[in-house]
């Protein structure tokens, strides 16, 4: 493995880490440079993969603290993975057919997310970041908006039967699903660098499920 990598990557150096060398759920691989390409080669445990599948088909929400992930990682986030990818090999046809098996977006997750997330924004800037704003404390106001923004991102992109897989892109992601308020990327930024609670307030009830609108 390791002699492989190092032949593929441009410096010759590259090493793969043992399984779990990354934490529990990203796992572990090696970032590789490939003709001038980042490249990362990633593990991923099939059992735990048919796992966070049958987690997804029946709407059972997890969310487990990793590294590198501010928000977490969903127990179903292996299910989106498969379900956004292309699959290049498969020789037992398992990836393929869990695959076929999450179109389309399952209605359980759906339900399950938008009664998980929908509540949360405005609990979040209410119930904490505005005792944060009342204290001076920046640091935590800024990671309770941090999880109100990522409450309306999941929201969104469930109601739309986007898969979402990690946070990375998310929030341009959910602006530009279907029924997104209107500028929504631009008007969180704008909200964020300052604090601005109300603005916040505001994209979460135009963010509430369809029908409390």
């Amino acid at each position: 493995m390791n002699a492989l990598c190092r032949e593929l990557d441009d410096s010759g150096t590259a090493q793969a880490t043992p399984p779990g060398g990354w934490g529990p759920w990203v796992d572990g691989g090696v970032n590789l440079t490939v003709q001038g390409v980042r490249v990362d080669f990633i593990y991923r445990e099939l059992g735990r993969v048919r796992q966070s599948v049958e987690d997804a088909q029946a709407g059972r929400i997890s969310l487990h603290a990793q590294t590198g992930h501010p928000h977490g990682i969903h127990g179903h986030h292996y299910a989106a993975e498969l379900a956004t990818c292309r699959v290049l090999s498969g020789p037992l046809g398992r990836l393929e057919a869990w695959k076929a098996s999450l179109r389309p977006y399952p209605d359980a997750l759906r339900v399950a997310l938008i009664a998980h997330y929908g509540w949360q924004s405005g609990f979040w800037l209410d119930g904490f970041a505005a005792k944060g704003i009342k204290r001076g404390d920046l640091a935590y106001i800024q990671g309770c908006t941090f999880r109100a923004v990522t409450a309306m991102v999941q929201m969104l992109c469930a109601q739309a039967g986007v898969w979402l897989t990690n946070e990375k892109g998310a929030l341009a992601l959910a602006s530009a699903v279907p029924g997104a308020p209107a500028e929504f990327a631009d008007r969180v930024g704008a909200a964020l660098s300052v604090s601005d609670l109300d603005a916040l307030r505001t994209l979460s009830r135009e963010n509430a499920e369809p029908g409390e609108r």
